[in-house]
């Protein structure tokens, strides 16, 4: 039986570039796409799919209004032992339903490239070298002035790119003023993933190994 994912859109205009990512990382799957207030939990009740993707999306996953069903995805089907990935906005939501704090950024962060800081590959960057470049689309970030929370594994960051012009001329980078910013994480007991950047954009330089590591721990989890 193949691999079955579902992919929750969070009215966002790009989630089939993450449908086509997924798809083409394994052709051996089936990706299916829901909105995030569409009947569908029922489906994972039923074992119908080996794990979720909750996308990217304009809001805030604090309006639990604009989330919809994302919130109880991601609460609820990783202590079922579905394996669950947040891309942007499943990040922030991730971060903030298990107890850490978002604030808006200092300056957006929008069609912008910066460079992965891994402190720890764990699951989901397996394969990933230090240094990778990544697609950023994000007004809001995860608070690491505030406690985080002590379920969560840390794993990559953006660094404060002073030097921005000695880094790597290949790219056009920004200087944010957002300080350190937390790119990706991992829950320590659960098969719960996130990442803050965009894998789907085709300025990622690790997209297809972050689809393909997912792919392996819902083949896994079955």
């Amino acid at each position: 039986m193949s691999i079955k994912i579902l992919l929750i859109d969070n009215y966002d205009s790009f989630v089939f570039n993450a449908h086509h990512l997924f798809q083409e990382a394994d052709p051996s799957i089936q990706v299916d796409v829901v909105r995030n207030d569409d009947d569908f939990l029922s489906l994972l009740d039923q074992g119908k799919y080996h794990g979720v993707i909750v996308g990217p999306g304009p809001g805030s996953p604090e309006d639990d209004a604009y989330f919809g069903h994302s919130k109880q995805v991601i609460l609820e089907y990783p202590q079922k032992g579905i394996p669950v990935l947040g891309i942007c906005l499943g990040f922030q939501g991730m971060y903030y339903l298990f107890g850490g704090k978002l604030k808006k950024a200092t300056t957006p962060v929008h069609g912008k490239i910066s460079l992965l800081n891994i402190e720890d590959n764990g699951v989901l960057l397996d394969g990933v070298a230090n240094g990778a470049a990544v697609m950023r689309y994000h007004s809001i970030m995860a608070d690491l002035s505030q406690p985080v929370p002590e379920c969560l594994k840390l794993t990559a960051f953006v660094e404060h790119e002073e030097n921005v012009d000695q880094v790597d001329s290949r790219y056009s980078y920004e200087h944010p003023h957002n300080g350190r910013e937390l790119m990706a994480f991992e829950h320590k007991t659960l098969p719960l993933y996130a990442v803050q950047f965009h894998p789907e954009s085709f300025a990622t330089e690790c997209g297809f190994e972050i689809a393909r590591n997912f792919i392996e721990k819902c083949r896994k989890a079955r």
